[in-house]
């Protein structure tokens, strides 16, 4: 109920009164709660990366504040900030991609040759994926009627490159808002800051055992990467 009243936007005075009601907790009580749940989350994730592979992404927030009546001290402004997620790599072991693994990227190519064979799949291309759909269509049908896989197993034959990722339910954890703007070398330097050494609790030492972090998000951020990585010599490896 506190956080349906936080989200909504509710003010301390229908707080206080729901209080008296019985339905809710007092507006400082429900923040100090909400605060403490986010402190917990936050262990859990500092366990969890010294002990799993993990992938970041991030990207800019932008909220327009609007007054009633603007006044000196309180005026229309517009507030920049930066938003990530963390996400456990599936199958991938706790350092698995060490930092030797490939010489490091120092450019990244702004244009992308294409040409007639990137617009069309090739005759074998297409009957290798014609083959992979006729598997997946069967083994849907298996895991409908599982005694027709066991009826049939001797002539199941898998297809050729294909790895199936067996169903598992993806984690992702929500780290905490930056009030960052990422837009800029320093706005993306303070933000690889607060989420690997603020937030993570990475130490040097940290960094080695973990290896390469994998990171994810739109074509600035991604060009800003580049260049953190030229000036700085921070070694990443980007999506």
């Amino acid at each position: 109920m506190c956080i349906y009243l936080l989200a909504c936007g509710a003010s301390r005075t229908l707080f206080d009164m729901l209080n008296h009601a019985g339905f809710t907790l007092l507006y400082t009580a429900a923040i100090r709660k909400i605060k403490e749940l986010g402190q917990e989350r936050l262990l859990e994730i500092v366990g969890l990366v010294g002990c799993r592979a993990f992938m970041i992404i991030w990207d800019n927030l932008n909220i327009a504040f609007r007054v009633g009546e603007q006044r000196k001290a309180s005026k229309d402004h517009f507030d920049n900030g930066t938003t990530a997620t963390l996400i456990p790599l599936y199958d991938v072991e706790f350092g698995g991609l060490p930092l030797n693994l490939k010489p490091p990227r120092d450019n990244r190519r702004p244009v992308v040759d294409f040409n007639h064979k990137d617009m069309l799949p090739s005759p074998q291309q297409v009957q290798e994926l014609e083959a992979e759909q006729h598997w997946h269509i069967e083994d849907i049908l298996f895991d409908a009627f599982p005694e027709l896989r066991t009826r049939f197993k001797d002539q199941i034959k898998p297809v050729a490159n294909i790895l199936p990722i067996p169903v598992h339910q993806t984690e992702q954890f929500l780290l905490p808002a930056m009030h960052t703007d990422e837009s800029s070398l320093e706005g993306t330097l303070q933000v690889l800051s607060d989420i690997i050494t603020k937030t993570l609790k990475f130490s040097g030492d940290g960094l080695e055992k973990h290896g390469i972090i994998l990171c994810a998000g739109d074509q600035l951020t991604m060009s800003l990467l580049d260049k953190v990585r030229l000036i700085s010599g921070v070694y990443y490896n980007s999506n």
